[in-house]
């Protein structure tokens, strides 16, 4: 997960990485083959390298999957009665890419989906955010011109800060809070030089060496844009521009990527060390009209983006018939607007803006802005998204005069950590009635704001009530000792078995110690043993709980239960 450091040698890379597109895009792979389940080593070929060093294979993930040759997938179905499958959640025996071992090594392991879990009798629930009584936190006060439209939200350790990025149009704005309540606003820091940004993403780079850029940003060029030509864009075909930043306030364009739609967004995944591209399209041909939909560009480094070209995008996401229909606008069939993803933990969090309708003549004739909500998605390979829960984790309120009436965004950080709570910041519109008919718009697009909504730490999904779960084989290569579990429970114990499901003397259930209570950070004992014999071998945990709400459990090698995961937007620590 670690990166090479240093600005030059990024730029020294840029062949090699260009390498690795052309490969990647292609189909072709430099890896041996292997038999199903068993990812042989990766051993280099090329002139110079020595054969009898083998590295580590780069198709074989932190958590076990091991992924096909062609990487990205290049057959995604656009059936929108079709569900999009994650494979990883099939075994490779039924033609998944479910590993027989999962590796726990990364992060807390969540109950998401089924991934760690061979059986239970428990009941998994999902859980909404509440949101911050005082809403909304942060209003630039203008009618016009402040849109969030993803930005950022990241912790910044060395000052102490949150800093936030906004759209400002013509630029972003800059703004930070030491209690991510109150907030001090140096308004525009930045303006684009070749014309306005619809909408932008800022990323922090959390694998950064001091020495390297800090903060990247994708800027989907507005509406209206013209080609040296002359001749404006077609909607879906207006350049993205990269720019990297060592402070967040002062910035340099890398380059000009694929062209898109607008809502289009950038994410990091650091558990590859690779950046997504998530650019929107629209599919109207029939008989599968979908509407807005994501196609993906994955490359090793935003620094070159020689190969970001259109032929290299595949299809991403799109709506199914999964996805719920406002109840008053229920010809509107579903769609992906945006999509904004973060590394938390075990996973990637991704936070998906769900359009509900209307159409944008109707929006613009009554002045109300559209219905955006906020459903999130989860992803154990960076590209395949199980969004097991289609209600809205955050909703717009659709009450007149509310800050947030509709049109939600999700933020480019998606979240931050602060003590024991997720902390969710979000843009909402009032709209302006006033103006409707006017324009465009017709008003609906004015009166931004930001609120907050606040979750359990790891509270996306529990294993609810009496009974027990046997998680899959599994195993720790860093030298894990201690147990950890997030739990609400009367009670809640576990016993460890080995490769043969036979429990291993000295951690059976009768001699656990239960956790009873409620806590995110709470270690499993079994006496004064620890666990460091089960680095290196395959192991399963059975746990059994009574009365409980289950959330979350991770080996850990220090005491203070440090899970060695992504932090998504960052660990808050408050003034």
């Amino acid at each position: 997960m670690k990166r090479a450091k240093g600005l030059t040698r990024f730029l020294a890379m840029a062949l090699a990485a260009l390498s690795l597109l052309l490969t990647a895009c292609s189909g072709g792979s430099d890896a041996v083959e292997t038999t199903a389940g068993n990812p042989a080593t990766y051993a280099p070929t090329q002139e110079g390298e020595p054969n009898d060093q083998p590295k580590e294979d780069p198709r074989l993930l932190y958590n076990g999957i091991y992924l096909p040759e062609v990487w990205p997938p290049k057959d995604v179905s656009k059936n929108f009665n079709e569900g999009i499958e994650a494979p990883y959640l099939s075994n490779i025996a039924d033609g998944g890419m479910h590993p027989e071992v999962v590796n726990i090594d990364v992060g807390r392991q969540l109950f998401v989906d089924d991934f760690l879990i061979d059986s239970t009798d428990l009941k998994t629930v999902y859980h909404q955010a509440t949101l911050y009584e005082n809403n909304p936190v942060f209003d630039v006060g203008l009618d016009y011109g402040f849109h969030f439209k993803h930005g950022g939200m990241w912790y910044n350790e060395k000052k102490g800060i949150i800093e936030m990025f906004y759209n400002l149009g013509t630029g972003i704005g800059y703004a930070y809070s030491t209690d991510g309540i109150n907030w001090t606003d140096e308004g525009s820091v930045f303006k684009f030089s070749d014309g306005a940004g619809g909408y932008c993403t800022v990323i922090k780079d959390t694998n950064a060496g001091p020495n390297d850029p800090q903060y990247y940003m994708l800027v989907r060029r507005s509406n209206g844009y013209h080609d040296p030509n002359g001749e404006e864009k077609d909607h879906e075909h207006y350049p993205t521009n990269i720019y990297y930043s060592y402070n967040g306030k002062n910035w340099k364009i890398v380059g000009v990527g694929p062209t898109s739609g607008d809502a289009s967004s950038l994410i990091y995944n650091p558990f590859r060390d690779v950046w997504q591209l998530s650019l929107r399209r629209s599919y109207k041909t029939k008989p599968n009209v979908l509407g807005r939909c994501r196609d993906y560009l994955e490359l090793p480094s935003l620094l070159d983006l020689t190969n970001a070209k259109d032929e290299n995008v595949v299809f991403w996401l799109r709506a199914d018939a999964e996805d719920l229909r406002h109840p008053s606008m229920q010809s509107f069939q579903p769609e992906i607007y945006s999509i904004c993803a973060v590394g938390y933990e075990s996973i990637m969090l991704g936070a998906f803006q769900m359009l509900q309708g209307p159409e944008n003549k109707e929006m613009a004739a009554t002045g109300i802005p559209k219905i955006t909500n906020i459903v999130l998605g989860y992803s154990r390979d960076g590209f395949y998204y199980t969004r097991p829960d289609r209600t809205s984790f955050l909703e717009c309120s659709e009450v007149e005069g509310a800050w947030d009436r509709g049109y939600l965004h999700e933020m480019g950080s998606v979240c931050l950590i602060v003590g024991d709570e997720l902390w969710f910041y979000y843009a909402g519109y009032k709209g302006d009635q006033s103006k409707a008919g006017t324009s465009s718009t017709g008003g609906a697009l004015h009166y931004c704001s930001v609120g907050l909504a606040k979750l359990r730490r790891d509270g996306f999904a529990s294993l609810n009530g009496t009974g027990t779960v046997t998680t899959r084989k599994m195993t720790v290569t860093k030298g894990q000792k201690y147990l950890f579990v997030n739990a609400k429970a009367d009670s809640l114990k576990a016993e460890v078995l080995d490769a043969n499901g036979n429990v291993i003397p000295g951690f059976s259930m009768a001699e656990c110690t239960p956790f009873s209570g409620d806590s995110t950070c709470s270690m499993i004992k079994w006496g004064d043993r620890d666990l460091s014999a089960l680095s290196g071998t395959e192991f399963q945990i059975r746990f059994e709980m009574t009365n409980g709400d289950f959330y979350a459990f991770w080996l850990s090698a220090t005491e203070d239960g440090n899970s060695n995961g992504p932090t998504a937007g960052g660990v808050v620590k408050l003034s």
